[in-house]
C-alpha cells in the first residue's frame, strides 16, 4: 500500500480517525432524536424543519467559536517573531 520512500502522517491520521468517531457519534445520537419524534406522531415536513433547525444552530455555534478562535489567535500571533520578522502581518 505504502512504499518505502512515502512518509505517512500519523497525527493527520489520527485527527482524521478522531473526526470521523465524533461525527458517527453525533449521527447516531441525531437519528435516535429524530427517531423518538415520529414514534410521538411528528410528521415528515416537521421532522426535517428539527433536524435542518439543529443543523443551522450548530453551524451558527461553530462560526461563532471560530471567529472567536481566530480573533485571539491573531492578537496572540502579532507579538511573536522569528530571528526578527514578525510571523503575522
Amino acid at each position: 500500500m505504502f512504499s518505502t520512500r512515502e512518509k505517512i502522517d500519523y497525527p493527520r491520521v489520527a485527527e482524521a480517525s478522531s473526526i470521523a468517531t465524533s461525527t458517527r457519534f453525533g449521527v447516531e445520537r441525531r437519528d435516535r432524536r429524530l427517531a423518538a419524534l415520529r414514534l410521538v406522531g411528528v410528521d415528515a415536513n416537521t421532522s426535517r424543519a428539527v433536524a435542518s433547525t439543529e443543523a443551522v444552530i450548530a453551524a451558527l455555534i461553530g462560526v461563532l467559536v471560530g471567529s472567536l478562535f481566530f480573533a485571539v489567535g491573531r492578537k496572540l500571533l502579532e507579538v511573536v517573531s522569528v530571528q526578527g520578522i514578525s510571523v503575522f502581518p
